[in-house]
This record gives C-alpha cells, structure tokens and sequence, in this order.
C-alpha cells in the first residue's frame, strides 16, 4: 500500500522543512536526499541495507534519525511543504459580492457534507464572530492534522497561529494580521473568505488523490507496476526505521515480489494455454464448415426463393378472383331480394282482391268476369311461381359455383399454405417471415336450397 508523509502539527512546525510536499517545488535539501536514494546498478540497490545512508544528512547516521524524529504523529497528508510562501496578489475577485457569496455557499458545502459540528449558513459565515471563525478554521485544519487546536482564543496568538498554518500549507497570498484582529469586519472578510475557500479546495483536491490512489492501486491488483511500487514503498519505510539491516526484510521483499511474478507468469501461461485450445477448436470448425454443402444449400436457397415469388403472384391473382366471386355473390342476393319483395307485393295485391271478392254480391252477370279474372289471377300466380322458382334454381346454381370455386381456392390456399410452410414463411414467427403473417384466412359458406 502507498505510504504518505503525514503533516505535522503546529506545535512542531521547525521540522517541516524534513517533509516532501506535493504542492510546491522540491528544494535542494529534498532532491539531494532522493537523489541519494535512486538505484547505481539495477533493482538489487532499492532493497535496505544496500544504500549509504550517511549521504541523507552528510553527516553520518545521526542525521538519519534527526530526519525520522520529525515526522509527526496524525493524519498523513501530501499537503505540507518546505519554505515560505511567497507574497502575491490575489487574483481573485475577492472584492466581488457574488464571488464572496458563491465562496461562502462553496466553504458551507464541504461543512455540510463532512459533518460540522455546528450550526452554519453562507449568511451566518460572511460575518462570524471570531470564536466562530476559529472553530470553522480548527475543523477544516483537522481533516489535516487531527490533534490540532487553539491553544488561546486571543486574537494576538490566534492570528500567530492562523499564519503559521497557512505558510506551512503554502497559502500563496499573505494574510494581513489587521484582518486577523477584525474578523467579521466587512474589509476583512473577503480576504479571510478567499482563505478559507482555498483550504477547502486543497483538501477537495486531497480527497480526489486519495481516490484516484485507490483505484490506481486497489486491493488485490496484480499490476506489475503495483508490486514494485510496494517492494519499492516498503524498502524505503524500512530503510527509514533501521530495520532491513537487522531483519534483512529486503531479500525478503524481494523474493516475494519474485514469488508474485512467479504466480503471475503461471497464470499467464495457463491463460495462454488456454486460448492456443480455443484457436485450435475454432479452426477445426472452420475446416467442417468449409467441407459441408454450403454451394447446395444456397442453390436450393435461390429456387426457393424464385417459388416464392411465384406463390406471391398466385396469392395475388387468386385474391383478385375472390374479389369478383364476392362481387358476383352480391348482385345475386340483391336480385333475390328483390324478388322476394316482389312475390311479398303479389301476395298482398292477392289478399286485397280476395277481400273484394269476399264483400262483393254474387251475381250472375259477375260470374263469368268473376271466374275468367281467377283463372287469369290463377295462371299469374302458377306464372310468377314458375319465374320464382327459375330464380330460386338459378341463385342456387349461382351457389353451387360458388361453393365449386371456394372449394378450389380453399386447395390452392392449402398448397400455398403448404408451400409456404416448407419455405419456413408460415407462421409469422418462422424463420424466413420476419413476423410478417403470410397466412390466408378463408370463411366456409354453406348453400341454402
């Protein structure tokens, strides 16, 4: 696991110049000392025990343990650095309402979201009181150094304290100690607002490092470059703490890392068997596909599909003769409707005039008229009968064609339906009917006599 320097407190502040920092340049003191540390012939170099480590201080071995006295207890952090910061303008439109609300409402954010312990707003925070400012200040400063806190709430040693802390976290601006001693004050804030903001983005952009940390190396990756920075990490706190000339834990690292690339290369290699059998598998069915009868397949494929195309011209003539067949049926039920109202009329004309004969006197004179009108009302109806049932016989004709004519395109759709099945087009869910249903419904009609 990556190992970071941790920052040390305030009361320790003469040893920060011992720390790397991630935030500013090295200095000479710095590069020196890595420089002392990097590898003359190959890896062997990185294990401890191997190195001059009188070349860290100059001074011999004394130095060594100075440097290791000044790592102070807390939460390790890649914040602190060496050397003064240096004096610059803001940039900033510190001066800016907007900017100082939006600061405000940024500052309120980041307290919300890490669980500060009192109650705060942006409004509340533009003008605090300075006990306040220095509990907000204490409890962004902790997520870097948890043991710290103000010794006194004076301003005259607070405001030693304040800018103490922002040099050693290299705070590019200096912080006026007349803004120190009015907080609260409309021109003090703005500068002591733009501080706050830029704490809070330093340990925002802390959090991203240690997450990206995390996901570069997490737990139970087999990254190469992962293990040798670990053996590499590892070497280093050892070589620090004095213990690989005692333990000789650096040949031990080393052959763990040995063993790991060991484990790693086998794994590989079964991999690498592994895939050489699928290839394998996979070309020899490639060879039986090539060896099957694909070019007959196809060419049965393109007569199929010619049939096809004929069985879709036959659907569309024999659709266009039902259409006529269904036209004809209707002209014939119209006509016979027609004389069915017809014999309806004739039927009531005959009631009416039997009613007349039924109230007329019976005369003499009348008979003969009255006996040649029934014989002609007779010979009508025996006539009209005759027409009807040449009406009757030619609808049920007309019927039995019909039903001659179904029963023909009832077998043309079967073997259409048949064809069509062995194309794999019916149903709509066969493979070659892209869910489009091929399918011809046909009604059965039964004749009437």
């Amino acid at each position: 696991r990556a190992r970071r320097v941790p920052l040390p407190p305030p009361h320790s502040a003469g040893t920060a110049t011992m720390l790397r920092k991630s935030l500013a340049p090295v200095n000479s003191s710095a590069a020196n000392v890595r420089a002392s540390i990097a590898p003359r012939e190959g890896r062997q170099s990185l294990a401890p025990g191997k190195m001059n480590r009188m070349s860290i201080a100059g001074g011999g071995r004394a130095s060594s343990i100075g440097a290791r006295q000044s790592l102070a207890p807390g939460r390790r952090s890649t914040l602190a650095g060496p050397g003064a910061a240096d004096k610059m303008e803001d940039p900033r439109s510190t001066k800016d309402k907007a900017w100082t609300k939006a600061a405000n409402e940024r500052i309120v954010e980041y307290l919300v979201s890490h669980n500060y312990d009192r109650q705060i707003s942006p409004k509340s925070l533009s003008a605090p009181t300075k006990k306040d400012y220095l509990h907000t200040l204490a409890f962004l400063y902790n997520k870097i150094d948890p043991l710290f806190e103000f010794a006194d709430e004076k301003v005259e040693k607070a405001e030693v304290a304040i800018i103490a802390m922002f040099k050693r976290l290299k705070y590019p601006i200096s912080i006026s100690k007349a803004h120190l001693q009015a907080i609260g004050a409309p021109q003090s804030m703005p500068s002591l607002t733009a501080s706050m903001l830029w704490l809070v983005e330093l340990l925002e952009y802390e959090g991203r490092v240690d997450v990206a940390r995390q996901e570069e190396f997490s737990p139970g990756d087999e990254n190469p470059d992962k293990m040798f920075f670990d053996l590499l990490a590892r070497s280093y706190e050892d070589f620090l703490t004095c213990t690989a000339e005692v333990d000789n834990s650096g040949q031990v690292f080393e052959d763990s890392l040995q063993t790991a690339f060991a484990t790693k290369n086998e794994s590989t290699q079964e991999e690498v068997t592994r895939m050489s059998l699928a290839i394998e598998a996979m070309e020899k069915e490639i060879e039986l596909l090539q060896g099957s009868k694909l070019e007959i397949l196809q060419e049965q494929r393109v007569l199929l599909l010619k049939d096809l195309d004929k069985f879709n011209l036959l659907i569309g003539n024999l659709n266009t003769h039902l259409d006529q067949v269904k036209t004809k049926t209707e002209e014939l039920a119209a006509d016979h409707t027609a004389k069915e109202e017809e014999l309806v009329e004739l039927q009531r004309e005959q009631a009416e005039l039997k009613e007349v004969v039924a109230q007329q006197d019976t005369r003499a004179i009348d008979a003969h008229r009255i006996a040649a009108d029934r014989t002609r009302l007779a010979e009508d109806l025996r006539r009209t009968g005759r027409e009807k049932d040449s009406l009757q016989n030619e609808i049920y004709q007309a019927e039995i064609g019909l039903a001659k004519q179904q029963t023909e395109l009832e077998r043309q759709i079967q073997e259409y339906h048949r064809a069509a099945t062995e194309l794999k087009l019916i149903p709509s869910s066969a493979k070659h009917a892209d869910g489009i249903s091929y399918e011809i419904p046909v009604a059965s009609r039964v004749l009437r006599r």
